[in-house]
């Protein structure tokens, strides 16, 4: 028989995922590789080198004939907003439902002579940008915000008596998915202490849970063990979600442990929900905002619900001075075109600024939705029309043998990031490289060298150079390579993809192509440091010669709709051959 309060929270997920809008449809790439008939090509009718280059690429790769598309455009590095709707959009949608390739595409490639950026609106305030929320909403959200830090504080109270019974400690429920009140002795204490701050209060609850998921672990009382067990799972999904009792649990040496199948499946409800939320994220009805924070709650607790809920409380505090150059970029409407493209069937989403990448692995990680989802984008472009055909072959034939060589990685703080006076996100993204180095040194056959100096490395010190990640030199290319046929590497730098067709432009991606590799990654316009793909998620997933680089990059890549851009041939699997890296050895839910 089903506990009451499991049967009171199916009806909360059935009641707000019947509220929520659905607008949008944020679906992550189904599993298995990306298909060369799941592939659209689009070409500038424009341009003859274009139209060529996308039937040659076309043919080499088995790509039907009915995937691919002409638009008539610019042949122009950039094109307005306006002119992309009209000219690019618009007729890539057309083409595709009027040959019935809507439900099966899942990528496009852009090839040379489409333009490659999206410049900046002159009206900011579009139609499609989010509305501010009125005041009812805002009150809510002011509400929803202080009533999850005054329950987290109480937690921090509660922690430290895990293993403590209750008067009476009700039965057991099958799923185990228990109100903490009820795990307890009444009356629960009250925070002796003033509220502290956020980001206090935060850590100390981080600290304490793990103070007491150690405690219990180790605790060998039969008699204590398991109330204790049931009070810290509770508190758990209480505070992190269904998400966190789920991370928890796979843990954990729980004795009876809830099933785990079971909550997944509710997650990923739950989850499925929340990625059909309206765009813009701002709610415009109140029930629309009381649905999400219902579906926050179940999926990543308090804690996420009060890190949401703060950004549309009016009232909280403005953000620092230094930040507000960062948050003035954040609003841009420029774009990579490539980026603006993945969201094709999105409508109504706000152009200012970035979205999150629905096809992220950590983006509702469950969602499998069988509607028209984020699509996955890549470029054949360079310098010249005679370049970007390199590519094509220098993908198709390094598949036959698989790519080998060295891997270079390039990390140590540069002197710039260094003296930044808060500097902890560099120093975190700076970490990503050294991670990189040991997962690679330690599970695959290939040679890595890395390099922590300030420096980088010195022009003609790279020879046999297969793999390349580093920073920072701002749109200053290195030739410390020789590259490989088919080398895959990206340099961690604004702008890198700024002047992508000018041969004389010192920018990396240009210079990167020039001098051999056959894909690469780069930004059109400032893109700043959160934009970038994870660099330890993104060459391990590639090295696993499972996936194409395109299904790689939008696993790994945190924005849409902002300016980063992949330049290669969406197809290609440098490691189909000679694959590095067994999927198993990936974090959970990289793979997908």
């Amino acid at each position: 028989m089903r506990s009451k309060n499991t049967t009171l929270l199916a009806v909360l997920l059935a009641t707000a995922v019947t509220a929520i809008c659905t607008a949008h449809r944020a679906a992550a790439a189904p599993p298995g590789g990306l298909k060369p008939d799941q592939v659209l090509v689009v070409a500038n009718a424009n341009s003859t080198a274009s139209r060529d280059l996308a039937g040659f690429y076309a043919s080499r790769r088995g790509i039907p004939k009915r995937n691919i598309v002409l638009v008539k455009t610019t042949e122009t590095y950039m094109i307005s907003r306006k002119n992309y709707q009209e000219n690019i959009s618009r007729p890539i949608i057309q083409a595709m439902l009027e040959r019935r390739l809507d439900r099966h595409i899942r990528g496009i490639c852009l090839i040379w002579g489409v333009p490659v950026r999206i410049t900046e609106s002159t009206v900011v305030k579009t139609p499609t940008s989010a509305p501010s929320p009125s005041d009812e909403i805002e009150a809510f959200y002011k509400t929803q915000t202080k009533e999850a830090l005054a329950k987290m504080a109480v937690y921090c109270e509660l922690l430290p008596l895990v293993g403590t019974p209750p008067t009476r400690l009700p039965p057991l429920p099958p799923d185990r998915i228990e109100n903490v009140a009820d795990l307890f002795a009444k009356p629960l204490p009250i925070p002796t202490e003033k509220m502290p701050a956020t980001k206090v209060l935060f850590e100390r609850l981080r600290k304490n849970v793990v103070r007491r998921q150690i405690k219990v672990r180790f605790m060998s009382d039969e008699t204590t063990r398991p109330i204790a067990e049931r009070q810290l799972m509770a508190l758990q999904r209480e505070i992190y979600g269904l998400r966190g009792l789920i991370d928890y649990l796979k843990d954990s040496r729980t004795a009876k442990p809830p099933d785990v199948k079971a909550l997944g499946k509710m997650l990923e409800k739950v989850e499925n929900g929340l990625g059909r939320l309206s765009r813009p994220e701002t709610p415009k009805t109140l029930a629309n905002a009381r649905a999400k924070i219902e579906l926050l709650k179940l999926s990543g607790g308090l804690r996420l619900v009060a890190g949401y809920a703060a950004k549309y409380d009016k009232s909280a505090a403005k953000p620092p001075v230094q930040h507000r150059k960062v948050n003035k970029l954040l609003t841009k409407t420029t774009a990579s075109l490539d980026s603006e493209l993945a969201l094709l069937w999105y409508g109504g989403y706000r152009i200012e600024g970035s979205l999150a990448n629905p096809l992220h692995w950590k983006f509702r990680p469950a969602v499998r939705n069988k509607g028209k989802g984020a699509l996955m984008t890549a470029r054949i472009d360079a310098p010249s029309p005679a370049l970007a055909r390199r590519i094509i072959n220098d993908s198709i034939t390094v598949e036959k043998t698989g790519l080998k060589g060295v891997f270079y990685i390039d990390s140590g703080l540069p002197p710039r990031f260094a003296k930044a006076a808060n500097n902890t996100g560099y120093r975190a993204y700076d970490s990503r490289f050294r991670a990189l180095h040991s997962f690679v040194t330690k599970h695959t056959n290939m040679k890595a060298v890395l390099d922590t100096s300030a420096q980088l490395f010195a022009p003609g010190k790279c020879p046999d150079a297969a793999l390349y990640a580093g920073w920072y030199s701002l749109m200053k290319y290195v030739p410390a390579f020789t590259w490989k046929t088919g080398a895959v590497g990206w340099h961690t730098a604004s702008f890198e993809a700024a002047n992508l067709r000018n041969p004389k432009s010192p920018q990396w991606c240009p210079q990167m192509l020039i001098n051999g590799v056959a894909a690469t990654v780069g930004a059109v316009d400032e893109p700043l440091l959160m934009a970038f793909p994870a660099p330890e998620e993104f060459y391990p997933l590639l090295m696993t010669g499972k996936y194409t680089i395109a299904e790689c990059y939008w696993r790994t890549t945190p924005r849409v709709s902002w300016q980063m851009t992949l330049i290669a041939d969406p197809l290609y699997n440098p490691f189909k051959a000679n694959p590095q890296i067994s999927s198993k050895l990936l974090p959970p839910g990289l793979a997908p």
